[in-house]
């Protein structure tokens, strides 16, 4: 049976390990971990995700979308538009729901696709994503009719140092 693990934090804390890599090797020790899934793309050049991967050999996979699919997909605009008026004030926190829905859904194809090729039918699914999708995409996981879902956010109370999220069509 899968179960998901799924962590929200700073996009930065993925690519620069500033204390999440003990926490996911905390998670590597206490959960069967069958593959990490993180929501990056394959060419950024540092990821704790896939360094841990690596260094305990448990497969990696890059679940994002590329601008090019989110074109494709017809939510690149609203996304754009929600990072450049988040890039304008600090204090806004933006949260495309219909778009973010979208990429739920490519992130779980492609977990699923993933978990399909290489086999995969028990074990704990880690997933690293940014702190605001943590309880969006913990319910898109749950209408899969998978009951064992866990999430964390790193670092522990993260959610108190943003800016309250708002939630956009």
């Amino acid at each position: 049976m899968l179960r998901y693990y799924i962590v929200g934090t700073k996009h930065l804390l993925q690519r620069r390990d500033l204390g999440l890599k003990p926490f996911l090797e905390c998670v590597l020790s206490t959960h069967s971990v069958a593959l990490i899934a993180e929501e990056a793309l394959a060419s950024e050049p540092k990821l704790v995700g896939r360094d841990l991967g690596r260094e305990h050999n448990i497969p990696w996979i890059p679940v994002d979308m590329t601008v090019d699919q989110q074109e494709q997909a017809g939510i690149a605009q609203d996304l754009d538009k929600a990072y450049r008026l988040m890039s304008r004030d600090n204090k806004l926190n933006l949260y495309p729901k219909h778009a973010n829905e979208v990429r739920h859904e490519y992130w779980l194809q492609t977990i699923e696709r993933e978990c399909l090729e290489r086999k995969i039918e028990d074990g704990t699914i880690l997933v690293t994503c940014g702190r605001n999708h943590l309880e969006f995409f913990f319910e898109e996981v749950r209408k899969r009719g998978i009951e064992q879902v866990e999430i964390a956010e790193y670092p522990e109370g993260l959610k108190a140092t943003l800016p309250q999220l708002t939630t956009l069509p």
